[in-house]
């Protein structure tokens, strides 16, 4: 199947999504070298500092919430697919207390990065 929507209409699509499913913190780019479209996310209280200190308990959060997030951009995934059949959806969760860190990568609803791994 070939691409139906452009790029833009696409982005829109995913930034309408997370904002109404995740968070208003988001923002969404397109690579088209890769036909990826990346979105980036942030939430207050998301930080590795806050994570790190719960220990244990915080630990045990993120892992399921890794998994919350892996389901929500496969799910990502296969509703881009119904508009273009080749493109990847990469979810970046990002440190609220600097954008500039990625916490954790997910591609098509698979973790490639995890900053406690």
């Amino acid at each position: 199947m070939e691409n139906k929507f452009s790029s833009e209409i696409i982005k829109a699509v995913l930034e309408t999504s997370v904002k109404e499913n995740l968070t208003k913190n988001v923002k969404v780019e397109y690579n088209p070298d890769a036909n990826n479209y990346r979105i980036s996310i942030w939430k207050k209280g998301v930080s590795a500092g806050t994570i790190i200190r719960t220990k244990k308990q915080g630990i045990g959060k993120w892992n399921h919430m890794i998994k919350s997030f892996e389901k929500y951009c496969h799910d990502l995934k296969k509703s881009v697919s119904t508009m273009d059949s080749t493109a990847h959806v990469t979810l970046l969760v990002l440190n609220d207390m600097n954008l500039s860190r990625t916490l954790l990568t997910i591609t098509d609803g698979i973790t490639h990065y995890n900053f406690i791994a």
